[in-house]
């Protein structure tokens, strides 16, 4: 009681200087979890990046090795069983890590309420191999 006597108080003499108390809003409230929701995503796209960028290198290895160094005669045929099964293990397992990094980049793209070609670029980003880390250095420095 004694809190509200003293608050309603300050507000008269606020009003008797000439500066006006704004009440809290909860729109304000409403900014400022916005703001961490859209730093969280950030902090979460950023780490999905980088997983996607080494799982991408790992896997772009692998292929390598699968169809350049121990590759067939023909296109796309491989001579070692071994890298055919490290293949079959790590390509979805990589897409496993596609669709997360796909997923924490849209949810980063509504927080941010970006346009729709920037959504497209930071799945680009994810295609590519190596362009992941440059994409999340750029997203981070916009």
């Amino acid at each position: 009681m004694e809190e509200a006597v003293a608050v309603e108080a300050t507000g008269r003499q606020l009003a008797a200087v000439g500066v006006e108390r704004k009440p809290a809003v909860a729109r304000d409230v409403g900014a400022t979890l916005d703001e961490v929701a859209a730093r969280t995503s950030f902090a979460r796209f950023r780490v999905a990046s980088i997983v996607e960028g080494i799982a991408l290198l790992v896997l772009v290895g692998i292929m390598t090795m699968r169809y350049v160094v121990f590759g067939g005669d023909a296109w796309f045929t491989s001579t070692s069983p071994f890298w055919e099964q490290v293949s079959s293990v790590w390509s979805p397992i990589h897409g496993l890590i596609y669709m997360i990094y796909v997923i924490l980049g849209f949810d980063l793209w509504l927080k941010m309420r970006w346009g729709l070609p920037r959504m497209l670029l930071l799945m680009f980003f994810g295609v590519i191999p190596v362009l992941s880390f440059f994409g999340e250095r750029w997203t981070h420095q916009q």
